[in-house]
């Protein structure tokens, strides 16, 4: 009676981590709030890990009391077996939570990643555009186009001219690369 109290434990609490995870598990169908995972991912993670070292110990006590008592071997060999599936499913709900957690990493560092590329691109757009500007900006005598008349227009031209080859070369090679 007592074994069979303690595997139904066990089973009621696998059942409750199976349900659990199963729910933070949508977060692979699609874009859902991730926080309350993340809160709550290394309690969760020390649970079931304590969990699977106690269904451990009980299935390795019940194989040492099955081999040693051979008058009690036939009567253990259902719970014997039923401790291995439930040191099983143990184990799969630990990775489970592992590849959960795995996933929300790969999307946050996803994201990071197209943020630092939008910022590359921007910087490299307007990094010409600025060293053309404290160029032009400089206040000294004999400056190039200093004697023409439109030569604002020219340097404006010219700017215009660069910003859109180099944001033309972007979107190229971004759609190569695609």
């Amino acid at each position: 009676r007592v074994v069979k109290k303690i595997t139904s434990e066990f089973r009621a609490k696998i059942a409750e981590h199976s349900a659990e995870l199963e729910s933070y598990e949508k977060i692979y169908a699609g874009k859902r709030d991730f926080t309350k995972f993340i809160k709550k991912h290394a309690v969760l993670k020390y649970e079931i890990r304590k969990f699977q070292n106690k269904i451990s110990h009980f299935y390795e006590a019940l194989a040492i009391c099955q081999n040693e008592r051979p008058e009690l071997k036939k009567q253990l060999k259902n719970y014997v077996y039923e401790a291995g599936v439930l040191k099983n499913a143990a184990c799969e709900n630990a990775a489970r939570i592992d590849d959960i957690y795995a996933h929300i990493q790969s999307l946050k560092n996803d994201k990071i990643n197209r943020n630092i590329y939008i910022l590359t691109l921007l910087s490299a757009l307007f990094l010409p555009l600025n060293l053309i500007t404290g160029f032009f900006g400089m206040n000294t005598n004999g400056m190039f186009l200093n004697g023409f008349q439109n030569g604002t227009a020219i340097v404006a031209g010219s700017m215009l001219a660069l910003f859109a080859t180099l944001a033309g070369l972007f979107y190229f090679l971004g759609k190569r690369r695609e």
